[in-house]
């Protein structure tokens, strides 16, 4: 190594699958920090296509990038976590490959552990850009600025939307203080992370935007499956419930928080809308569990009951999925000013989506 070559401070980790032209617009995005002592590691899950082209094209005159390609696919959890058991540096942070960093992340995030020096994650906003609508909404929006204590961060994670992890910077030190992730939570790999840190470190959080988040409407009804989502939600949950080094209240909260979610979720989210949608297997899943795991016979038999009818008389279930609709564009007209300031967030940002 040259004696004047300046030693990394941050470690991005990168994991990507099958998606070249989006893990290019993430790369550039970690190469353009005005914070420049990082590394970038992205960890190829066995793509078998020009992903490896296109690291290397990005790390062409540029030391920091890392690339590795695993012999065969082990699952986005399981990637996330190769990449984790890695890290290096004082510092890490995780971006999938689909979202993109803004250029003064890392320069922002280390300002807040400069402010708050026992802080153990300087957490920023994300930009989620909602691409059909059109829309940019800044999350979280009610999430207290400044440094947030135990148990506080745990209870805010269970009462609000919770910071997204691509506008996370961790210390190292919580590899071994909180742990590994889990890959047996799945989707929930970020959510069941942050829950356990935050339930015993302080977490310092700033409404500054430091990363964007594409959303799309296919891809979000994809993670509304019931036998994947509601197992992980309870796994998450019997974790925190055991955890002997939090205060018994915040256990009992925690759990009757967390199991009313799953609920609510089986009915309203996997179950009504899967039913809406013409997915009926799904609602009869969500039904099901309802029944068996919760003891909700009456809210299993009322999704049943408006699932039959729906596949028994087509035109209902049109009728339904328009009267959503209408309650969607009612909500935004009741909220005009809320959607003009979503607007005008996506405008400001969406140069950024190109892939390039």
């Amino acid at each position: 190594m040259a004696t004047n070559e300046v030693l990394p401070q941050i470690t991005t980790i990168i994991p990507t699958f099958r998606r070249p032209r989006l893990l290019r617009r993430a790369l550039r995005s970690v190469l353009s920090q005005t914070f420049p002592e990082f590394r970038v590691c992205i960890y190829d899950d066995a793509s078998g296509d020009e992903t490896a082209a296109v690291v290397a094209e990005a790390a062409k005159g540029d030391h920091r990038v890392r690339y590795h390609c695993h012999a065969e696919n082990v699952g986005f959890a399981r990637n996330f976590l190769y990449g984790m058991e890695r890290v290096e540096t004082p510092y890490f942070s995780f971006l999938s490959d689909d979202d993109l960093l803004l250029p003064d992340f890392y320069r922002n995030a280390m300002e807040g552990f400069q402010q708050f020096p026992d802080a153990a994650c300087s957490a920023l906003a994300v930009v989620l850009m909602y691409v059909e609508e059109g829309l940019g909404l800044l999350v979280p929006e009610v999430w207290p600025e400044g440094l947030c204590r135990p148990p506080d961060g745990l209870r805010n994670m269970l009462t609000m939307f919770p910071p997204l992890w691509s506008a996370i910077l961790f210390r190292k030190e919580l590899i071994k203080q909180a742990g590994l992730l889990d890959p047996e939570v799945a989707n929930l790999v970020d959510i069941d992370y942050e829950m356990r840190v935050v339930a015993h470190h302080p977490i310092v959080f700033s409404r500054r935007p430091g990363a964007l988040g594409e959303v799309h409407s296919q891809i979000a009804g994809i993670q509304a499956r019931t036998d994947h989502l509601w197992p992980a939600k309870m796994r998450m949950m019997r974790k925190t419930v055991s955890d002997d080094k939090l205060d018994p209240q915040m256990r009992k909260l925690a759990s009757q928080l967390m199991v009313s979610d799953i609920k609510r979720s089986l009915f309203m989210v996997w179950g009504l809308r899967a039913t809406i949608e013409g997915r009926s297997d799904e609602a009869r899943r969500s039904a099901q569990t309802l029944s068996r795991e919760f003891g909700e016979v009456g809210r299993a038999r009322l999704l049943l009951f408006i699932d039959g009818i729906h596949r028994a008389l087509p035109p209902l279930r049109q009728v339904a999925a328009m009267a959503l609709r209408l309650r969607r564009r009612w909500q935004k007209g009741r909220w005009k000013p809320a959607i003009q300031r979503q607007v005008q967030c996506f405008r400001e940002y969406e140069g950024y989506l190109n892939p390039g």
